[in-house]
């Protein structure tokens, strides 16, 4: 017998980078998400390209600004850059409180900012919009692939000389 809670099992958890330099961070993310969701975590940004690049399918990345070498403007600017990455969901977790930070933040591609020091239920909160508008765009994505189709199955040449032929089949 397949139940609710078989299937609740059986339905693939939302995958979430999280990309911090501070330990710490990254245990909050680990504590905090690791019930609901898929949790990677790294450390830099060179680890989270690697990490993407072996794992593309990421729903959302919780990404730092401030870490060493590639910073957090520079991970996203790349992320955005790659086609297989397009539709994860990046969430810029940072110290930095300016609104030229954040703006800057958005301009590169980020689809939301959250300042340090963060409340959890906050955190989760977005995350579950995120999740929320990802499907909706996926559903959407399908729609659109299956009109677009229909539309081009309808349209080709063979199709319209099968549906006259028909046509002068059935009458004489």
């Amino acid at each position: 017998m397949f139940s609710f809670k078989n299937r609740k099992k059986a339905m693939k958890k939302a995958t979430i980078l999280a990309v911090d330099d501070d330990a710490i961070i990254l245990e909050m993310y680990r504590a905090i998400l690791e019930d609901a969701y898929d949790v990677h975590l790294t450390s830099s940004g060179e680890e989270a390209l690697n990490f993407l690049a072996a794992h593309p399918r990421v729903d959302l990345i919780l990404l730092d600004i401030m870490m060493p070498n590639i910073d957090g403007y520079e991970t996203c600017r790349r992320i955005r850059q790659n086609a297989l990455f397009t539709d994860a969901k990046v969430i810029f977790v940072s110290a930095k409180m300016l609104v030229e930070d954040r703006l800057q933040g958005y301009e590169i591609g980020a689809d939301d900012y959250l300042t340090k020091p963060f409340e959890a239920s906050e955190l989760l909160a977005k995350i579950k919009v995120f999740m929320r508008l990802k499907k909706a765009e996926e559903i959407n994505k399908i729609k659109t692939n299956f009109v677009n189709l229909l539309y081009h199955e309808t349209r080709t040449p063979l199709t319209s000389i099968l549906g006259y032929a028909t046509l002068l089949r059935q009458s004489p």
